[in-house]
């Protein structure tokens, strides 16, 4: 990444404070990130080179400063952005496949942190037209708005996700193509650079027995552990998310889906050439291990 090229200059100024980041958290330091550092400029191209300290940052603290996790973990988020294009590239709100996700399905960060002090991102079905809906572009679209919040706002305690299944329908079910789903769970548990801590799916469905059927054999324990479900009057979920943190569909006073959906897609279209240069590594790193692979056949 060249920050010394405006646009991307821009994109940065956007990002968190380093300093008060690592202040405020006694398993962050200097040394830390400087190691860090060091040790992913020496993969060559396996790592996303030039990376900002923002970026190596959020990986060492979603690993709470335990270097050798955090070199785990980004060796796997990387793998996983050339082994899975489907979630990783053309991170472009232009786009129109990015586009028609926007329009499918709501994805709403809240602007106030959760009352356990985690970052709320909220999302939920636009309409019950399942042909809309596409799995990758969905993952997509919420791998850019993680990204995208942490980035900006900083290193965070956990993170929530509350899953609204309004407007939800059976049909959607057949949207879920399996090895997708597994590569999507699996980034979750083990690539992802963040503390995941709750899962809510409210407004609960009837054939929810069904999809998570479908999905807990891809999960491990501790991610399904995570998972809280919410019918009804939903007065378990609104214990621990009083109105004020809550949007105004259920049955909060914090806004709209839509007021916070369209904050994100600004916040979004702001990073873009983050993404673009993100896609000319991911593209070039893949037509180099082609290539290899060419080479390979050809001298077997």
């Amino acid at each position: 990444m060249d920050v010394e090229d405006p646009q991307m200059a821009a994109v940065v100024a956007n990002f968190f404070d380093l300093g008060k980041a690592i202040a405020a958290d006694p398993d962050l330091s200097n040394e830390k990130l400087s190691e860090l550092r060091k040790w992913s400029e020496g993969r060559g191209d396996e790592i996303f080179p030039g990376m900002t300290d923002m970026q190596l940052l959020l990986f060492l603290q979603s690993c709470y400063g335990d270097l050798e996790k955090t070199k785990e973990c980004m060796i796997k988020y990387f793998h996983c952005i050339l082994d899975v294009p489907q979630f990783f590239d053309h991170w472009d709100v232009d786009r129109d496949q990015i586009k028609q996700g926007l329009d499918t399905v709501f994805y709403a960060p809240m602007p106030k942190l959760s009352p356990k002090n985690h970052l709320m991102i909220l999302c939920r079905f636009r309409h019950t037209d399942a042909s809309k809906y596409v799995f990758s572009d969905g993952s997509r679209i919420f791998m850019m708005t993680s990204e995208a919040q942490f980035l900006v706002r900083g290193p965070q305690e956990g993170l929530s996700v509350v899953m609204d299944m309004t407007n939800m329908c059976f049909s959607h079910l057949w949207r879920f193509p399996v090895p997708l789903v597994r590569r999507f769970i699996g980034m979750i548990q083990e690539g992802m650079p963040v503390r995941l801590k709750e899962i809510h799916i409210v407004n609960c469905s009837y054939f929810l027995p069904t999809l998570m059927s479908f999905l807990k054999p891809f999960m491990k324990k501790e991610l399904a552990d995570l998972i809280q479900c919410h019918s009804g009057a939903m007065d378990s979920f609104h214990e621990q998310f009083p109105a004020e943190y809550l949007p105004t569909e259920l049955g909060g006073t914090a806004g709209t889906f839509q007021e916070h959906h369209d904050n994100n897609v600004r916040l979004l279209a702001k990073l873009k050439p983050l993404w673009t240069a993100k896609d000319k590594w991911s593209a070039a790193q893949r037509l180099d291990r082609d290539k290899g692979s060419d080479s390979n056949s050809d001298s077997d």
